[in-house]
């Protein structure tokens, strides 16, 4: 009669974990994905699914793949092909990295026709397809901000500089892209921005780059070692 108790329960549980009635999805992803993708996005599963607890956990890229790898979070975020081909994988989301420099940099006039503003951005200028780009070598003379080595825009960026042929002056590495944002805008140096975190408030000017991996498409990655609860794939529905 006990064991008939358990299993009943247990079936009960399972039940309501398929009907997304409770459960518990532990998310794991950078600072900007948490600050510029998922807000809107846990808003909405929350609003529907309001029974299913979310934990979201911080930290950068890779440190989230090895947590997923150990089981220690059921979700994370990446475009990193290399990261990717371990894992169960679903594009959600794309991006575009463009240059951003200070207001106060000059900008000579055969480039002129490159330049846009936030304004631009937000329209989607930048992502049309007769916009022209730059080429990174008119600004090999102006110093950079950049990511931390083990962050994928610093990766890139450094594969931009090198298909330019040139070496950046690098005044300063940080940690997250928001703060390389604002440093920008005060006039600190140019530096590298995903088209996602530009604000109607921004005073830089930006660039389009040419280089493919300007374009980036992240997937969300699960564990393809584990059972994957209906909570879970409910909630990349929801970023799909």
């Amino acid at each position: 009669e006990k064991t008939r108790a358990l299993e009943q329960d247990l079936r009960h549980q399972l039940d309501d974990i398929r009907a997304l009635r409770t459960g518990t999805i532990t998310i794991g992803s950078s600072h900007f994905i948490n600050a510029c993708i998922l807000p809107e996005v846990l808003t909405r599963f929350n609003r529907k699914f309001p029974q299913v607890k979310l934990n979201l956990l911080e930290g950068s890229s890779h440190a989230m793949a090895r947590m997923l790898e150990q089981r220690e979070i059921d979700l994370t975020f990446s475009c990193d092909e290399a990261v990717i081909q371990d894992f169960t994988s679903t594009p959600v989301f794309t991006d575009t990295i463009l240059l951003a420099v200070p207001q106060d940099v000059p900008c000579p006039a055969h480039r002129a026709q490159c330049s846009m503003t936030a304004a631009d951005i937000l329209a989607r200028r930048h992502l049309a397809p007769d916009c022209p780009s730059v080429d990174l070598k008119d600004f090999a003379t102006e110093p950079f901000i950049l990511l931390r080595s083990g962050n994928n825009l610093h990766d890139r960026a450094m594969h931009f500089f090198r298909e330019a042929g040139i070496k950046p002056t690098i005044k300063i590495e940080l940690s997250q892209m928001a703060t390389a944002s604002r440093l920008a805008e005060a006039g600190f140096a140019a530096t590298f921005l995903s088209d996602r975190l530009v604000t109607s408030e921004s005073h830089l000017h930006f660039y389009r780059l040419s280089h493919p991996e300007s374009h980036r498409i992240f997937h969300a990655l699960t564990s393809p070692k584990r059972y994957l609860p209906a909570a879970v794939k409910a909630f990349i529905d929801c970023l799909r």
